[in-house]
């Protein structure tokens, strides 16, 4: 029997938990490939962290290679610039990669909506390259004032970071919905709005940004246009599936997230690439096991069973000594902020091992 290619394009959450689910569910004559254009898998939730110089770069990173060490997996770091579902080809920057069954797990990227001038004058905070020029900004002792588009999870936990470690900083927060944090619910929006609002965050609510330019941003809101300056011009505003950059022909593959599967009988999604509205750690684990499980049932025969995601919460760090926890036990204060510590820990290690949860808590130690 010849051994099927499996070619898994991202080392995010989702791909990461793909890839151990097929190495120790599939048949063993599988030949999967690991496909990203880093060669660490990073912890996107926890880039404010280094972005504000709360955390070290290597606290939240971990070598693909020690994730796998022990395991018959072959990792490539390329970028996929292209993909021919028709020849079960991907057409990389490095060489041409040819699969049986793919899954894309790359992820989610910043929407910038059409706005001028907001893909070329802020840095959205979705990558490690991101999250240290945010910090090497602020390093350079110019930045007096933070502007950052977007009062979702990122947006809210960068603010208060940076609060509590750069307190000279004037940090303003721009949200279009009428209240931070959009779909949680509004006991915890308005305590974490206190919070910022306590720690100096200056808040502007139901305001659109209408336009970017390198020293500032037009807003629009009920009261007018304004024009509100700033040195250091953040994106934290929404995000976009990454994958759809490397289809050939826009609309030629459509996700049906419902089933981690896509119009094409081969090629399956998983996390934010599939369900970017879930943009979170759990969306990507859940989505990886049912995709997993998809994989086993279509080659029985059987239908796909349905994704449905399961929202058990958030944790929200409010700097390092404070947070908010929507998971079980609501939590606040030090033990939200130890809870939200520990299961990053717990995940690092069963991901990377001692090793990788040695280097996490050392990376905190900054």
């Amino acid at each position: 029997m010849n051994s099927e290619t499996i070619v898994i394009i991202g080392a995010g959450y989702a791909g990461i938990r793909v890839a151990k689910k097929l190495l120790k569910n599939l048949q063993k004559d599988a030949r999967i490939l690991l496909i990203d254009q880093n060669s660490h898998h990073t912890l996107v939730t926890n880039l404010h962290e280094v972005a504000s110089g709360r955390v070290a770069p290597e606290g939240i990173q971990i070598p693909l290679q020690q994730i796998f060490r022990n395991d018959a997996i072959e990792i490539v770091e390329d970028r996929i610039i292209a993909m021919d579902t028709d020849r079960k080809q991907l057409t990389g920057e490095q060489g041409i990669y040819s699969y049986d069954r793919l899954v894309v797990a790359s992820g989610a990227q910043a929407n910038f909506y059409g706005i001028p001038g907001a893909r070329e004058n802020t840095i959205a905070l979705d990558s490690m390259e991101e999250a240290l020029k945010i910090r090497e900004k602020i390093a350079e002792q110019t930045t007096q004032k933070v502007v950052l588009c977007g009062a979702g999870l990122t947006g809210v936990e960068l603010a208060a970071d940076l609060k509590v470690m750069e307190p000279h900083l004037s940090v303003c927060l721009i949200e279009a919905q009428p209240s931070i944090l959009p779909g949680l619910d509004a006991t915890h929006q308005k305590k974490v709005r206190r919070k910022l609002e306590k720690m100096g965050v200056e808040l502007f609510l139901e305001t659109r940004v209408e336009q970017v330019y390198p020293d500032g941003i037009t807003i629009s809101s009920a009261k007018g246009t304004e024009k509100l300056d700033g040195d250091l011009l953040i994106w934290t505003s929404g995000t976009q599936a990454q994958w759809t950059e490397t289809v050939a022909e826009p609309g030629s593959l459509i996700a049906m997230a419902n089933h981690c599967t896509t119009s094409c009988n081969d090629v399956f999604i998983a996390g934010d690439a599939g369900n970017p509205q879930y943009a979170c750690v759990e969306n990507g684990l859940q989505s990886a096991d049912c995709l997993v499980e998809n994989l086993k049932r279509i080659k029985e025969g059987k239908e796909p069973e349905i994704f449905q995601f399961k929202d058990k919460g958030q944790m929200i760090a409010l700097g390092p000594f404070d947070g908010i926890t929507t998971t079980g036990i609501p939590l606040r204060g030090w033990l939200a902020q130890v809870l939200k510590f520990l299961v990053d820990l717990y995940y690092v290690l069963s991901v990377g091992g001692l090793g990788a949860g040695v280097n996490y808590f050392n990376g905190h130690l900054v």
